[in-house]
């Protein structure tokens, strides 16, 4: 467990350090991230630099249990080290509701600031996002999908983060106009399921 924000030496660096020692002793130590922020562009920045997981300060005692638990090793297994590029948290099976995200997070005041700035960082994208498809950018396309898929990990809504990312892949192999249906189902659901977090 690191501090991102450690003095001398901070807790990216220390990651980066720390995964190109192993590289190649087929071995992976968890490390996991404290943060002040955990915005979109946070965890990120955690994921680039070999982090597996984030926990926002300040930690609640159940969350910091929850995130040793999905990360020690069990005492009758041999295979403790995760896979070499894990998700930064595993993946649930439905997108996770408020009430799932304020305890993940353990604070009902971060889960609000971590959905207002996905909301507002969302509609800034969308827009973004329509003028390059009405230009007929890709790049930008693709731009924007890769910050949606940021912030949707932070929320821990994976199964929309991995649409986004099919998408991501299609968009350059098939063009904006050919994947036109499927970046507005899309649209659809990522706007209900934000809308969702307001009842939920």
């Amino acid at each position: 467990m690191t501090d991102c924000r450690m003095p001398v030496m901070d807790g990216y660096t220390l990651t980066r350090r720390i995964r190109e020692r192993e590289r190649g002793r087929g071995q992976r130590m968890p490390v996991l991230a404290l943060t002040a922020s955990a915005l979109a562009e946070d965890v990120q920045r955690c994921r680039e630099a070999g982090m597996d997981d984030l926990l926002a300060k300040p930690v609640a005692l159940a969350t910091l249990r929850q995130a040793l638990r999905r990360w020690l090793p069990s005492d009758d297994a041999d295979d403790a080290v995760r896979d070499a590029t894990p998700p930064v948290e595993a993946a649930p099976a439905a997108a996770p509701t408020r009430a799932a995200i304020v305890r993940r997070f353990g604070s009902e005041h971060v889960a609000t600031v971590l959905i207002d700035s996905m909301r507002q960082a969302t509609a800034d994208d969308l827009q973004r996002g329509w003028e390059a498809r009405d230009m007929g950018d890709s790049n930008t396309a693709v731009e924007v999908l890769h910050r949606i898929v940021g912030g949707l990990g932070t929320l821990g809504a994976e199964a929309l983060a991995t649409q986004a990312r099919d998408l991501m892949q299609r968009i350059p192999e098939h063009g904006l106009t050919a994947s036109a249906d499927d970046i507005r189902a899309f649209e659809d659901a990522l706007q209900v399921y934000l809308a969702s977090l307001d009842e939920s």
